[in-house]
């Protein structure tokens, strides 16, 4: 993000960010669930790497032509800003590519963890990054830099993440003898569709709100929104890694409680401490926040002179409290098969979002944006936290 901020000018980082959101609400769009699927059979079944990996192929066969089809008449909206349109127009292959190499890395992120190979994890998530930043400087200082060469390289380095991580897919394949499937693609799909709302939800509430502003914003509002919700999305990534690999210990704890080997108040004690610790780290994260604001955000931003880019700043890392709760506890209802909660969770952040900004935009305008994701993470957290209380005492096992 600095290597593009410090190339883009203030409208053209706009334009960028834009024109990156769509791929990225499309992908979550056709990725039909596969990811959280993939995860969940994986973890159950460790043996059917070759016949869950079929099965993402031939979803992302089936898909790959309506993909195309959408980016090539997507610059035909009304969009606000012209610039926006003409990228779009310009570069529908390579934002059709981009976005169907974003669904496969999706699900083969969840292959990696799912089979612990967390050494893999570290370089798909730093070598093709590196790459990026890499090319960018290189043509910043050759030359002058467009938002199309941006793009293109989001893509290269989607492309060199997917090539690392069929590194150890390929050999678990290699590694994993044929056996009976206590499965067909018929339950991994209904899986896959009961979680399906909520990664489309998801990404309405973090992506579509650029889509959104790309129709009523200016582009330099639109790049400060990004960078900002960017950064708040940077600092989510130690607690979503973190509950990833959580599940897998989760996944054990449950079952050994209903086979009746473990007692049930374990589990909540395990879920609550982590919790607690999560929601004391990030708000001692958000008071340091506060007194290094003003050298972070230079970090990203040219000019500083406006004051409310410290006050919107401020209110989007405050969202990020309630936000990696929101994430952290995800992972308690996908261990129980219970993706429906998530998606209403979802549902429900996304209409107190949407439900927020129809009603403070006449006043507030486009900063009504910053504080309706304060609002949308908090009802959103509310709902999980009492379910999971609900679910727990349903759970079969031995009381404390």
């Amino acid at each position: 993000m600095i290597a593009i901020t410090r190339t883009l000018s203030s409208a053209d980082l706009g334009v960028y960010y834009a024109s990156a959101a769509y791929p990225q609400l499309l992908s979550r769009i056709f990725d039909l669930g596969m990811p959280h699927a993939a995860r969940f059979y994986l973890l159950k079944f460790p043996n059917q790497v070759r016949y869950i990996c079929k099965l993402v192929a031939i979803t992302a066969i089936g898909i790959s032509p309506f993909i195309g089809c959408i980016f090539l008449f997507l610059h035909r909206l009304p969009i606000e800003v012209n610039e926006i349109s003409f990228q779009i127009s310009e570069n529908w292959i390579v934002l059709s590519i981009y976005c169907l190499l974003l669904i496969l890395n999706s699900i083969f992120n969840a292959f990696i963890i799912s089979l612990e190979r967390y050494k893999m994890l570290l370089i798909t998530s730093t070598l093709p990054y590196l790459f990026f930043i890499g090319i960018i400087f290189y043509k910043a200082n050759s030359g002058s830099i467009t938002v199309t060469d941006i793009l293109v390289q989001l893509a290269a380095s989607e492309l060199i993440i997917l090539l690392l991580c069929m590194i150890p897919v390929i050999r678990a394949i290699k590694q994993t003898k044929k056996v009976a499937r206590p499965f067909n693609w018929k339950d991994v799909m209904k899986y896959a569709l009961k979680i399906y709302p909520n990664g489309l939800m998801k990404t309405m509430s973090t992506r579509f709100d650029r889509v959104v502003l790309s129709f009523i914003a200016t582009p330099v509002f639109i790049g400060q929104y990004s960078v900002l919700m960017t950064l708040r999305d940077i600092g989510t990534i130690p607690v979503t890694t973190y509950g990833q690999t959580f599940m897998n210990e989760l996944s054990k704890a449950i079952r050994l409680t209903q086979e009746g080997l473990k007692e049930k108040g374990s589990i909540k004690k395990m879920i609550d401490k982590n919790l607690l610790y999560i929601l004391a780290l990030y708000s001692g994260g958000f008071i340091a926040f506060l007194f290094l604001q003003e050298y972070l955000l230079a970090l990203f931003f040219h000019d500083l002179s406006d004051d409310k880019i410290y006050l919107m700043s401020a209110v989007l890392m405050i969202s990020a409290i309630p936000n990696v709760l929101v994430g952290f506890i995800h992972y308690f209802f996908l261990t129980m098969n219970k993706p429906l909660h998530i998606s209403i969770s979802s549902g429900l952040a996304l209409a107190s979002f949407c439900g927020f900004v129809a009603v403070t935009y006449k006043n507030l305008g486009s900063d009504s944006f910053f504080y309706a994701a304060v609002v949308s993470a908090v009802v959103g957290f509310i709902y999980l936290f009492i379910y999971y209380r609900a679910i727990l005492k349903t759970l079969p096992g031995r009381n404390l």
